[in-house]
């Protein structure tokens, strides 16, 4: 009863910070993925895929809660999970 309900919050908020740490961590890694893309090919990638067909990563990277990964004409990656936001630059 009483250990369950201090434990379960506590479970949720560290299952929530570790999701959104591993989405930021996927963001990092496309967004070097984009950077050799594009300088390769002079352009940017549309999607996760482009980068796997082009051998740039070996697999797509997934967000843990469901989010969809979006490249922006910079070459910079976010997710349309708000809470899963990428702060600097990677360069």
């Amino acid at each position: 009863g009483i250990l369950a309900a201090l434990a379960v919050p506590r479970f949720l908020l560290q299952r929530q910070q570790a999701q959104t740490r591993t989405c930021i961590q996927n963001q990092g890694r496309l967004t070097e993925a984009a950077a050799r893309f594009r300088f390769e090919t002079g352009d940017v990638p549309n999607t996760v895929e482009d980068l796997v067909a082009g051998n740039f990563l070996t697999r797509a990277p997934l967000c843990p809660t469901g989010g969809t990964y979006q490249f922006a004409e910079s070459g910079d990656v976010s997710c349309n999970n708000t809470n899963h936001v990428l702060t600097g630059n990677i360069d």
